[in-house]
């Protein structure tokens, strides 16, 4: 689980640059940055692929239909052609939006992955211990989510009682998991990742 937030993590990083790239002026700044774009976009398409394993399938996964490998990579090809004929922003743009369905699926595979853990723990304390993890797994992705996504102030707001609403069920978890408690601990770590994931879906992250 740790190398698929690693590569939900660098995707969202690699796509707050995307920005500084599109905004480039000249068409020179424009060819350079679509470059680097373009090889930014191979590079996390191979840890996308990665993560998805080899023949996935993707509607079975229950993620969207464009976040498939020939999806991706007829967006890849339209990129190309667009750049052939000089328009580099537009071509850009598409590389941007492929990286988009990447992170969005990635973030859904993180949710699946849980799903098929949850039933796998010899204790609950040890899934309790999981669910720690998984809750600061979505909760890093929150600040970048938002800087990358660019909600209105009164998304930002939401988000923000959301991540509030979050850490509060997980001090209730902490305090169940300090008394032993860990049945009502997982119950309420879940409850906080739940919030968060909320606060991504307001973000823009679906």
């Amino acid at each position: 689980m740790k190398r698929l937030r690693k590569g939900v993590v660098l995707l969202l990083l690699s796509m707050l640059l995307s920005g500084n790239v599109l905004a480039a002026t000249t068409g020179l700044e424009q060819q350079a940055g679509f470059t680097k774009l373009l090889e930014d976009f191979r590079e996390y398409k191979v840890i996308y692929e990665t993560r998805l394993g080899r023949g996935a399938n993707t509607a079975a996964m229950g993620l969207d239909n464009k976040a498939t490998p020939e999806q991706l990579q007829q967006m890849e090809d339209g990129a190309m052609e667009l750049a052939a004929k000089g328009n580099y922003k537009a071509a850009g743009e598409v590389l941007v939006k492929a990286k988009e369905i990447m992170m969005t699926a990635l973030v859904g595979m993180l949710e699946q992955h849980a799903a098929r853990q949850s039933g796998s723990f010899a204790t609950e304390a040890e899934q309790y211990q999981y669910e720690l993890a998984r809750y600061r797994n979505f909760e890093e992705l929150v600040p970048l989510a938002k800087e990358r996504m660019r909600p209105t102030k009164e998304s930002v707001q939401l988000v923000n009682g959301l991540v509030e609403k979050g850490k509060k069920f997980r001090m209730d978890a902490d305090q169940g998991a300090d008394q032993g408690d860990y049945a009502r601990a997982v119950l309420d770590m879940q409850s906080a990742t739940r919030q968060i994931r909320r606060a991504l879906i307001v973000s823009g992250i679906r």
